[in-house]
């Protein structure tokens, strides 16, 4: 089999074995590689839940609803009613939208009936562009040279745009609020850094206290001489500690 076809069929199987809010972790971190923050991860708050968003990509204003299936198979009717659903959801939403994309790991295919709910959506919907995000699409965005390899979320760069809202001002990520009274634990943790072997440094305290603020400062102390640095999602992290072989981490 040709090395590209043999990619194309792992990519196949692990789409497969991705499901539920595995499956939208990983779509995510792939976006967010892609993108960077140009895309933004949507969660479930309160009682208003995610609003048919898990996902969203700023510059072209598009959402994403994933559906992750088990083993990559499900019930057309089922198919048919979720499209539906959360393509109302995501026009009901607050955000903006001229764009909506319907994400899942049906790699053998659509069923004709939701295709066909595709296309009485887009003849109801003229002015929204409506998609699926299928096998196609991810191997745009799928890391083939790696395929395992979990992806980092980045530091944001000091010289990075200024916050536009209140939540961004709030993001520990942005460093336009001067990190102020930590540099005694700083330069502690860079010293650490520069310890030879594998090492583990674990910081606890209330939340609230700067923690992450602290993490994000680590890593861009940690670029500036070499270090591969940012955070790991739970699922990027089951993905680093199941390599079986670990020169071929990425």
């Amino acid at each position: 089999m040709p090395p590209e076809d043999s990619q194309i069929t792992l990519l196949r199987a692990q789409l497969r074995d991705l499901h539920g809010d595995a499956f939208q972790a990983r779509f995510s971190a792939l976006m967010e590689h892609r993108h960077g923050s140009d895309f933004l991860r949507a969660r479930a708050m309160g009682a208003e839940g995610d609003q048919g968003c898990d996902g969203y990509l700023s510059s072209k204003q598009e959402i994403f609803a994933c559906y992750g299936a088990l083993g990559g198979r499900t019930t057309v009717d089922y198919l048919c009613r979720k499209i539906r659903e959360d393509f109302a959801k995501a026009k009901e939403s607050t955000l903006l939208m001229q764009r909506w994309s319907f994400v899942h790991n049906l790699v053998d295919g659509l069923p004709t009936k939701a295709i066909a709910e595709l296309k009485r959506l887009k003849k109801e919907n003229p002015k929204i562009a409506i998609r699926s995000f299928g096998e196609t699409e991810f191997q745009k965005i799928w890391p083939h040279a790696a395929l395992h390899a979990p992806r980092l979320q980045r530091p944001k760069p000091v010289d990075s745009k200024p916050p536009t809202t209140d939540r961004e001002w709030m993001d520990p990520r942005y460093t336009h609020i001067p990190l102020l009274g930590r540099e005694e634990i700083l330069n502690t943790l860079r010293n650490w850094l520069q310890g030879a072997g594998i090492s583990v440094q674990v910081i606890t305290a209330p939340g609230g206290s700067g923690k992450t603020r602290l993490a994000w400062e680590l890593c861009r102390a940690a670029e500036k001489i070499g270090w591969d640095a940012g955070f790991l999602q739970q699922e990027a992290l089951k993905q680093l500690l199941s390599h079986a072989d670990p020169a071929a981490w990425n």
